[in-house]
């Protein structure tokens, strides 16, 4: 049984990996456009 700090430790690694991935799909679609100009 998880107690609320796993949950909540579990929920902030999770956004925090959402986060991560989202900036990394920003950063490569900007380079995909600098490289068709």
């Amino acid at each position: 049984m998880l107690t609320f700090p796993d949950v909540r430790a579990g929920a902030i690694a999770a956004t925090t990996n959402l986060t991560t991935t989202w900036h990394e799909t920003i950063a490569s679609n900007h380079s995909k456009q600098a490289n068709i100009r």
